[in-house]
């Protein structure tokens, strides 16, 4: 075996569902053609004024991540910087994007009056929606070693098909899965694809569909581990898999009266998910150990490897 965490990952055969960042409905991606460090915002080079400028978006507006990104399309022009702005929950997802004159304008920019007003379907001045999907894929090897070694050729490749925008971006959690890739706007992040995949998955990102749930998907940002874990063995299990959109999700953790047996599985959540035609799907999922051992990251020591399995309903 290599030296890599992706194949330590693999080897020990950790699940893929559920590992999405959870619980991130705001997407803000700021465009720098420049090095990345391991701590990307903090160690990038940026005036300072920025830096605390994007390290306090999080803290204000519940649910956001920032994200740097580099190599887009020629979309932008001479001399602006992009900003795309992404609001990924179950109702209404949408992108839109901000051609800023400087890194500095960022700033000032009412960055939550945007996101309140991308939830609510309105206008913003100076917001542009985006129309094709997007698609962030994880090259930050300054973080992780797996992340430039298996995301750039993902993104060299995806760069070059129409009807999508691909840009690099920075640490999208998860190294081991690599590559990672997240979609917006419906918050959607795969990993562990390879190029043959990449036909197929820019045809369902077109069609709006859910590509390879059955080994692909890691899960939809905006719910929990456990809502992202049911999701992707609901739509494994489903005739349909790529299709059925989610409007809603309920969870509840598994309670005494519930469990075999008679006692609780510790650990157990029951999700109710409904699609879009209104049927509901209830899936029950727990996180338990592997009873092995892999590294999360290549540069970290290895560690119990645990994963969300489902369970009889």
């Amino acid at each position: 075996m290599d030296a890599f965490c992706r194949s330590e990952s693999l080897d020990v055969g950790e699940p893929i569902a559920g590992s999405a960042v959870a619980n991130t409905d705001v997407w803000l991606a700021l465009e720098y053609d420049h090095a990345w460090g391991a701590k990307a915002v903090t160690e990038s080079g940026l005036p300072q004024a920025v830096v605390d400028r994007l390290e306090q978006w999080p803290k204000e507006i519940p649910g956001a991540r920032v994200q740097l990104i580099r190599g887009g399309p020629t979309v932008a022009q001479p001399g602006s910087v992009t900003l795309l702005v992404g609001v990924s929950g179950l109702s209404s997802p949408g992108v839109v994007r901000l051609r800023l004159p400087t890194h500095e304008a960022a700033v000032e920019l009412d960055v939550g009056g945007l996101v309140t007003a991308l939830r609510c379907g309105e206008a913003f001045d100076g917001a542009e929606p985006v129309t094709k999907p997007v698609v962030l894929v994880c090259t930050n090897g300054k973080r992780d070693q797996c992340c430039a070694k298996w995301g750039l050729p993902i993104y060299n490749e995806l760069a070059g098909y129409d009807g999508i925008e691909c840009w690099q971006t920075t640490h999208l959690g998860g190294h081991r899965f690599a590559p990672t890739l997240l979609c917006l706007p419906e918050g959607i992040c795969y990993g562990r694809l390879g190029l043959d995949d990449l036909e197929p998955l820019v045809r369902s990102l077109r069609d709006g569909a859910v590509f390879a749930p059955d080994r692909a998907l890691r899960g939809r940002t905006c719910l929990s581990a456990a809502a992202q874990a049911a999701e992707v063995h609901w739509r494994a299990s489903a005739e349909t898999p790529g299709g059925a959109m989610l409007v809603a999700v309920a969870e509840r953790a598994q309670s005494r009266s519930d469990a075999a047996g008679g006692g609780p599985h510790p650990n157990t959540v029951v999700v109710t998910l409904t699609d879009g035609e209104g049927a509901t799907h209830v899936r029950c999922v727990q996180r338990r150990a592997l009873g092995r051992q892999a590294r999360p990251s290549c540069a970290k020591l290895a560690a119990p490897v645990a994963g969300w399995f489902p369970l009889a309903t």
